[in-house]
């Protein structure tokens, strides 16, 4: 009796878990980069995933770039690039995989999806009683494919040593990627910024043939909530 109580309590667990993040539905994460307030304006950026060029939406009063992925929501496992060299290797007109091109800077980043217990104290009845929590970890790319970039890689073209941390993510947000509030000082100035900015999008022209651009209807962004995480 006991064992077969064990069995069943394991069992509602797993299935409120698969509930809280959304296991078996499709539908869109989204992402925002957050850049410091003391800009201007926003610097162009470039990014993409698995395959896709992503349109971003650009909101200079809260100097947020936010973008919209289309993936499958029972997904909970994604990989960050954040870099100013991406190559592709290409074989009789094929492109087999992208890579970082040699001595490029970059980070990159595993991103994990799952569920804990919610700390709330005012969860309704009916709440799971379980929350979404991204893991986050920084690694060296070249530990596991060789310096080849995973396909479902959300590939960020801005120069890495801007970043500051990834923070927070939901079940459709991803974290957010937080850019450094003293990145005017480390330019120089903030047209030096945007000199370099425009100098990594220009660049990142160059792979935008091998991918499609994200459809319009995707770029919709949820007014109700605070988009986190990633792209330039």
């Amino acid at each position: 009796m006991a064992g077969k109580s064990t069995f069943t309590g394991s069992l509602l667990c797993l299935c409120i878990i698969s509930q809280a993040l959304g296991f078996g539905q499709k539908g869109i994460f989204y992402g925002t980069l957050q850049f410091p307030t003391a800009l201007e304006m926003l610097p162009n950026v470039r990014a993409y995933y698995s395959g896709n060029k992503i349109i971003p939406e650009i909101n200079e009063a809260s100097k947020q770039i936010s973008f919209a992925i289309p993936e499958a929501r029972n997904r909970n496992f994604f990989y960050l690039l954040v870099t100013t060299g991406v190559e592709f290797c290409s074989t009789d007109n094929t492109v087999p995989y992208l890579r970082l091109k040699k001595g490029a800077p970059y980070k990159f980043y595993t991103l994990e999806l799952g569920a804990v217990p919610s700390k709330s104290k005012k969860r309704k009845r009916t709440d799971s009683g379980f929350e979404a929590s991204w893991t986050v970890k920084e690694i060296d790319l070249a530990t596991i494919n060789n310096g080849k970039i995973p396909d479902e890689t959300l590939i960020v073209c801005y120069h890495p040593d801007y970043v500051q941390s990834l923070e927070g993510g939901s079940m459709v947000e991803l974290p957010k990627l937080v850019m450094r509030p003293d990145m005017i000082k480390l330019a120089g100035s903030e047209l030096k910024l945007h000199e370099q900015s425009d100098k990594w999008f220009l660049a990142a022209l160059n792979t935008d043939t091998i991918h499609d651009t994200v459809q319009s209807e995707l770029r919709i962004i949820p007014q109700s909530k605070t988009v986190l995480a990633m792209c330039v």
